[in-house]
C-alpha cells in the first residue's frame, strides 16, 4: 500500500513523498494526507461464529450510503 501511495503521489506532484515531506517540514508546502470511506445501515456479514444449529440474525434497515472524506496533516496528529 505504501509503495502504491508512493507512485501515486509522484505522479501527480512530480516529486517523490520524502521530498514532499521534506518540504512539509521546512515550511515550504502544506503537506495533507486524504481517505475517504463509504457506510450503510445494510450490514454485510458473510460468515459469523455461531454454536451448531444456531443462527445469527441482525436487524437492519435500508438506507442511503454515506460518504466521507478525511483531510489531515502533521500538525493534527501531534
Amino acid at each position: 500500500m505504501k509503495h502504491r501511495l508512493t507512485l501515486r503521489l509522484t505522479k501527480r506532484s512530480g516529486k517523490p513523498l520524502e521530498t514532499l515531506i521534506e518540504e512539509d517540514r521546512e515550511g515550504i508546502i502544506d503537506l495533507r494526507y486524504f481517505d475517504e470511506s463509504g457506510f450503510c445501515l445494510v450490514p454485510y456479514i458473510p460468515y459469523a461464529w455461531q454454536e451448531k444449529g444456531d443462527t445469527i440474525a441482525i436487524e437492519s434497515m435500508p438506507s442511503k450510503r454515506v460518504n466521507v472524506l478525511g483531510f489531515v496533516n502533521k500538525t493534527a496528529l501531534s
